[in-house]
């Protein structure tokens, strides 16, 4: 429904999601959305992935990080939605073994949208996931 590409509505969603899950875990959350045009339009084919990715993220910090504080960051950059969620928890390495498929997906997601994935984290240095997606305006 062309009444739903608002990203507005995405946006409530993923603040909504992220105020439940980071405040049950007593995760204070810093929300900048604040630069996004009013009227920014969201492709159907990328909001379930962008919202997919979001909550693996926002879920992975709450349950693994052992942060105090995560800040996501959502802006438009030159046509592509640039959308980055930090914590001050333990970070993780990149390269140690896993048993999700979090780290995995979120990649595969953002790249079947033609995006790029950003991580930088090491044990002891908090987590940053910096994912962009371009966006047809």
């Amino acid at each position: 429904n062309p009444r739903h590409d608002r990203f507005d509505a995405l946006l409530h969603r993923m603040r909504r999601y992220a105020d439940d899950t980071l405040g049950g875990a007593g995760i204070e959350l810093e929300f900048a959305s604040g630069k996004l045009p009013a009227d920014l339009t969201t492709p159907i084919e990328a909001r379930r992935p962008l919202y997919l990715v979001f909550k693996e993220a926002v879920n992975n910090a709450a349950k693994h990080s052992r942060a105090s504080r995560v800040t996501v960051g959502l802006e438009l950059v030159r046509g592509a939605l640039r959308m980055s969620i930090a914590d001050d928890g333990r970070g993780f390495s990149l390269q140690a073994p896993r048993e999700g498929e979090g780290v995995t997906s979120i990649g595969r997601r953002i790249r079947d949208l033609g995006g790029t994935v950003e991580w930088d984290t090491a044990p002891g240095s908090g987590t940053r996931l910096t994912v962009r997606v371009p966006l047809k305006r």
